[in-house]
């Protein structure tokens, strides 16, 4: 580890080529490992399909700067994330969703999978590069390394950065607005440094709002003052000829104030314009903007538990063991630029731990900063054989443990042959990885990067076809667009939701809500009523005229659709 009161040297124009030269060739492996999976799953993650069926309707009904969900206005959430997903799907892909021939419709769907995926799969692997940038500058380019390959390969990754949500994106521009503000803060680049720190926390606004500033501006704050003590803002400064630098009080220079000064407008022109421009539109937006800050009354769903955000450790597996060793390192050793990392994960989580609803997808942007401490905890203790062994069997329990245990489900995901093959190939390469007589330098982070990398794709191969992994109203949705494929669908939810956003992907249509069914009246096109029973309750009653289609459970409750015929 590098002494918190030394100047580190500028690295080589070499070097530095050779660390991205290497970063960008893990990303791309990490990149060319999951996009194959990408078509294998249906729209089953709400999150996803929420903001799947927000880009087809923008595509048609052209509603770009104020996009609409279902026929209302959505604007709970700032639009970037739908706008990207809408301009990544091609016309002939809106057209054939909507084929009255089922096969075609069927591989435009996969077709959509990949059109709508691969964009935040590509900005969740240029998130990994900016996570070994992160690391490079707290901690030095071996930990930037390790870090980069401990963000990819845990879980929380590998979970989620398949899915096209809002998280995703949040999490690219925030460790992008982390790295421009500590180039500015550590090397004083602050016109490049400052400004791209706007940029992207403008992106950040407009992807997810004001939770992007905790996460970002925030935590620097917060640490401020403890690195003014220990002198750091020119203690840590790179020189520029290879000389230590004075220490000195650190001044603001005018042109600081200037390169603020534009990083605040670029901020604001990116960040801001929309959310004026809706306020002026319609003030009582704001109290939708309020609530979904708060998260109160957001969903309609029980608070969260306090400790729910304690899953980010084990979510960090197979790293979890490294990065509690990397905080405990850096608080132990008094290194400002790695106890930065510390603050990065805790402030934010504890701050977001005060909001109602509490959900894991909300920790992604803090994976950067864990991961860096994984990445430091690995640097400082990778001689600890205890340490790396028990490493080793949180990587078994994950490789070897989950096709066994898959013996055990029912229905099963493999076959027990398919599972037993896996689990004794992940040993095999696990066992030359760490044992110590073979191991060598850099084998357990190879190792780990191959078998994590080897086990997502076999676990999406399975969960696929289990219940989670699939969208449980498409067959509800099929059997609408084979018999009614221009008829107008309504929905009779009692409390006014949204069905769920899996059934508005898939018709590829408005789901218009009714609080009086009865209201609906016959037409030149046929009607569809969808109706929501929920666990113990009495079958719905449509109103005269209307014949039963189909039901469908989905989770504890069954969604039923009937049909008013067209006017003859």
């Amino acid at each position: 580890m590098e002494n918190s009161q030394a100047t580190p040297l500028p690295p080589s124009s070499t070097s530095l080529t050779r660390f991205w030269f290497i970063c960008a060739a893990l990303a791309a492996l990490v990149f060319v490992a999951i996009a194959p999976t990408l078509r294998w799953l249906e729209f089953s993650n709400s999150a996803e399909a929420l903001n799947v069926a927000t880009a087809q309707e923008i595509l048609r009904s052209g509603n770009w700067l104020v996009p609409t969900l279902q026929g209302e206005v959505r604007t709970a959430k700032p639009p970037l994330t739908a706008w990207i997903t809408a301009i990544s799907i091609s016309g002939q892909t809106m057209q054939d969703i909507s084929s009255p021939d089922s096969s075609v419709r069927n591989a435009a769907f996969v077709s959509l999978a990949w059109q709508t995926r691969w964009p935040a799969l590509l900005a969740a692997c240029l998130a990994l590069l900016l996570t070994a940038e992160l690391g490079r500058l707290l901690a030095g380019p071996k930990v930037g390394i390790v870090s980069l390959i401990a963000a990819a390969t845990s879980l929380l990754f590998l979970r989620f950065s398949r899915y096209s949500t809002t998280d995703i994106w949040l999490t690219l521009w925030v460790i992008a607005a982390n790295v421009g503000l500590l180039h500015a803060i550590f090397h004083q680049r602050h016109w490049t440094g400052f400004v791209s720190t706007g940029a992207a926390l403008g992106l950040a606004m407009m992807t997810k709002g004001p939770v992007s500033l905790l996460q970002t501006l925030l935590p620097i704050a917060a640490m401020y003052p403890w690195l003014r003590m220990q002198v750091a803002f020119s203690v840590l400064v790179a020189p520029t000829d290879g000389q230590p630098q004075p220490v000195n009080t650190p001044t603001i220079q005018p042109k600081t104030f200037k390169a603020v000064a534009a990083a605040l407008a670029v901020f604001v022109v990116v960040g801001l314009s929309w959310f004026i421009y809706m306020l002026v539109r319609d003030r009582s937006i704001a109290s939708i903007w309020f609530r979904e800050v708060t998260r109160e009354g957001a969903r309609d769903v029980p608070a969260s538990h306090w400790h729910s955000y304690f899953s980010l450790i084990p979510y960090l597996m197979p790293w979890s063991l490294f990065a509690v060793a990397g905080a405990i390192v850096a608080v132990r050793e008094r290194l400002p630029r790695m106890i930065l990392a510390v603050v990065m994960v805790l402030v934010p989580v504890v701050v977001m731990s005060f909001a109602r609803d509490r959900n894991e997808r909300y920790l992604l942007p803090m994976i950067p900063a864990a991961a860096v401490l994984a990445g430091i905890g690995y640097e400082a203790l990778k001689q600890s054989r205890p340490l790396l062994m028990l490493h080793a069997f949180g990587l078994a329990a994950i490789a070897v443990g989950f096709p066994l245990v898959t013996l055990f489900l029912k229905p099963a995901w493999y076959t027990p042959l398919e599972a037993i093959t896996t689990a004794v190939a992940a040993a095999l390469i696990i066992e030359r990885g760490f044992w110590p007589a073979r191991r060598e330098k850099q084998t357990p982070l190879a190792t780990t990067f191959i078998v994590m990398l080897a086990i997502q794709a076999f676990f999406i191969l399975g969960y696929r076809n289990t219940r989670q992994g699939r969208a449980e109203l498409k067959p509800l949705a099929e059997q609408i667009a084979d018999r009614f494929p221009t008829a107008e669908i309504y929905n009779a939810h009692p409390r006014g939701k949204r069905p769920p956003p899996e059934l508005g992907v898939y018709l590829n249509r408005v789901l218009r809500w009714t609080d009086d069914p009865a209201s609906i009246t016959r037409s030149s096109a046929s009607k569809i009523l969808l109706m929501l029973q929920n666990k113990n309750d009495p079958d719905p009653t449509p109103p005269p005229s209307w014949n039963r289609v189909m039901k469908l459970q989905r989770d504890q409750d069954w969604w039923w659709a009937f049909e008013l015929p067209a006017d003859r």
